[in-house]
């Protein structure tokens, strides 16, 4: 027969079993859940954004004839910028910056205007003047023109060459303008520059003192990305 001591005794051998085993279960626990945040660690990120950029340059942005007349007897004189097609004598018109005939008074400039693509996409260009043959030039016979190049081969791919005959002089465009290249090169790499030549005819009954910057005409260029 047991006694009630013996019965103690194996009550409290259970506990300290079941404690045991509670206590094996909380450690274990414990190496699972520290094992788990020493493995789960944390993260780090690169990220970076790049964006769009549409922007045109003229790197040649002025033309410059500099001061001259229409002598008694001639009807007109041609100021032009391509090398050889100019008929303006020296003396006439005094050839000054970003012409190219040194012969006729220029500096060996480009002669016209240089349009370079600095953007990181190709766009689409419009052209347009602030003024016209009338108002910049007046009288009769006035003429107003402007030709598009590529200055780099492949600027502007022959298939995208809009609006304009491209190398052939025509009268210029007031606002809105005129789309004169659906994709324009952005590449860096000898192919993202366009040359637009200059030609005007002044009558002998031209206005006079067209000397001051509100005299001036602006080539306006405006695009958007394709």
């Amino acid at each position: 027969m047991k006694s009630k001591k013996d019965n103690t005794l194996l009550v409290i051998t259970v506990i300290a079993v079941v404690v045991s085993a509670v206590g094996l279960v909380l450690t274990w626990n414990s190496v699972y859940t520290f094992q788990r945040i020493m493995l789960s660690g944390d993260e780090g990120y690169v990220d970076v954004s790049i964006v769009e950029n549409a922007q045109l340059d003229f790197t040649t942005d002025m033309i410059d004839w500099g001061a001259g007349y229409i002598p008694p007897g001639d009807g007109a004189e041609t100021l032009d910028t391509i090398v050889g097609t100019a008929s303006t004598p020296i003396g006439h018109w005094n050839r000054a910056s970003n012409l190219p005939d040194a012969t006729s008074g220029g500096d060996d400039g480009s002669g016209g205007f240089i349009v370079e693509n600095i953007g990181n996409i190709d766009v689409d260009l419009t052209l347009y003047t602030s003024k016209d043959a009338a108002d910049f030039i007046g009288g009769n016979g006035a003429e107003f023109q402007f030709q598009l190049s590529n200055y780099e081969v492949g600027a502007c791919p022959i298939p995208q060459q809009v609006g304009v005959v491209w190398g052939v002089y025509g009268d210029v465009v007031l606002e809105p303008g005129i789309l004169v290249c659906n994709t324009f090169n952005h590449e860096d790499t000898g192919s993202d520059e366009l040359k637009i030549d200059i030609r005007m005819v002044i009558p002998g009954d031209a206005d006079i003192d067209l000397a001051g910057p509100e005299d001036r005409a602006q080539m306006i260029a405006v695009f958007s990305g394709v």
